[in-house]
């Protein structure tokens, strides 16, 4: 699967926190109504926590 390397690429960006983009945006969520773009965040973060689960290293809570 193309995506999900590419995908797993993408969350070894050093420059980008992912980790805490995902825990900053499950603390804003719930405030107010979510624009696309945040829920769009939250399905990246949800298939980030399930790649890290998958290698081993489930570091999200």
């Amino acid at each position: 699967m193309k995506t999900d390397r590419l995908i797993y690429l993408l969350f070894n960006v050093p420059s980008i926190n992912w980790k805490l983009l995902c825990f900053s945006l499950k603390m804003t969520v719930g405030t107010r109504p979510a624009s696309s773009i945040e829920w769009t965040t939250a399905g990246v973060c949800e298939v980030y926590s399930r790649i890290k689960r998958k290698s081993g290293k489930n570091d999200m809570d």
